[in-house]
């Protein structure tokens, strides 16, 4: 699997839709995270309502869907 670490800004569990802080203006911002995605810290389950902006994570994509989510 692919995998991105970026900045967390938000989330959109409606649309499945999860935003990024980018890098440099060229970077993509949107990513659409799979309706069962498995975001986590160590051991504990979070809900995607748990990031906070600014959050350090990590998206591991699976065709271009997020399948998981590592906050750090």
């Amino acid at each position: 699997m692919t995998q991105l670490s970026r900045a967390f800004s938000r989330a959109d569990s409606s649309s499945n839709e999860l935003q990024v802080k980018r890098s440099n203006l060229n970077d993509p911002y949107r990513y659409t995270f799979a309706s069962n995605v498995y975001i986590h810290q160590g051991d504990t389950t979070l809900s995607v309502q748990s990031l906070k902006e600014n959050d350090n994570i990590i998206m591991y994509f699976n065709n271009d869907v997020i399948v998981e989510i590592v906050k750090q």
